[in-house]
This record gives structure tokens, sequence and C-alpha cells, in this order.
């Protein structure tokens, strides 16, 4: 990109052009392009969008240290502006960043910050994910009927808002809880819904072929 004088039309191409590279793959431009958008202070959603996209690239590429570097940043300018939804995110984010290299304490706290946020906020989705990863981690440490809350939590919103994927997901994860509780008569209803939800899934998919 060409030196020009750096106002609001510049950073809006470059980081245009950043989004480009990102979505080509090309991890190397997207990340020089998005870290001179940093630069321009004067767009919050520039400066955001950069943050947030440049954490999503180096979790992507496993580099977690980078990766919360400017997820942190992120939060904390999110909080300034009281940006509820970009702080809910970002904690989610670091949140799947601490799970995914087995920090499950640190992944704990950051999810029910985002959760916090999110059920104030009426972010659904985001408190819908929370809820569900949240008892991924509980179910893991066998902490089986605290796990179950959360993802009953994650159901109520997946049925009301019909998200139909993440009602696979949580029905099964019911119940392989609920055969470790030897709760065979449960286990069977939900195995019964999980492939309820998993046919119609196949079926709107072939219906779109």
């Amino acid at each position: 990109v060409e030196k020009q004088k750096k106002g609001y039309p510049y950073y809006v191409n470059l980081h245009g052009l950043a989004n480009i590279y990102m979505k080509l793959g090309d991890f190397t431009n997207a990340i020089k392009y998005f870290k001179q958008c940093l630069d321009y202070k004067e767009d919050s959603e520039i400066t955001i969008g950069s943050h947030v996209n440049l954490g999503a690239i180096y979790g992507f590429k496993k580099e977690y240290e980078s990766s919360n570097y400017y997820l942190k940043k992120i939060n904390s300018l999110c909080k300034e502006q009281n940006n509820f939804q970009c702080q809910s995110l970002s904690a989610l984010n670091m949140g799947e960043n601490y799970e995914d290299i087995g920090k499950h304490k640190e992944a704990l706290e950051y999810y029910e910050e985002s959760l916090e946020i999110a059920k104030k906020s009426e972010l659904y989705g985001i408190e819908s994910i929370t809820n569900q990863n949240i008892g991924r981690i509980l179910y893991l440490q066998k902490r089986y009927e605290e796990s179950k809350l959360y993802f009953l939590n994650a159901l109520h919103i997946a049925l009301a808002y019909d998200l139909l994927n993440q009602q696979k997901e949580i029905y099964l994860k019911l119940k392989e809880i609920a055969v470790y509780q030897n709760d065979y008569q449960s286990a069977y209803a939900l195995m019964t819904r999980y492939s309820e939800v998993k046919d119609s899934i196949a079926k709107m998919q072939n219906d779109q072929d």
C-alpha cells in the first residue's frame, strides 16, 4: 500500500485490504496491515476490528500469547467505551485460548466474565456458547451436576432461537452426563432428541442442494 496522507479513507482501504488477505488465508499480510490500522485512533470500529482480527488470526495459528495480547487490549478498550458485545466476545475468545492449552481455571474465569456481561446485555448467542463452554470444562472435570445446569441453560436459548446445531451438540452432552449418572431413561430420551435434530439438519441441507 503506497503511503499517502493518512486519514480515514487510507485506513478504511487498509483495513479492507487486511480483511481480504485474512479471507484468502494470507495471514502474514493480514497481520501486517491490521497492525498498521492500529495507528489510527480516530475511528473505534477500525481499531476494535483490527484488534479482534489480530486476536483471531493468532488464535487460529495457535500463537496464544500473541492472541491474548490483542484480546486483552481490546477488552480494556471496550470496557472504556461500554461496548458490552465486544467486551463479552473478547473474554469468550480468551477463554477458548486458555481452554485449548489445557488451562481450565483461567478459561473458566474468562468464560464467567463473558457470561455475566452477555446475560446483562441480552447477548443470547454469546450467552449460549459460553454456557456450553463452561459445561464442557465441568464435564471434563467430572462435575456432572454443575455441567448439566450450564448445558440446560444453553439448551433453553438454543430452543428459543431455533439453533439446531447447538441443540444437537447439547443433547449429546446431556445424554453422556445422564449415562455417567446411571440415568438411562433420560439418556435414551436425550439420544432420541439428538437423532431427531440431526435428521432435521440433514433434511434442511438436502433441501438446499
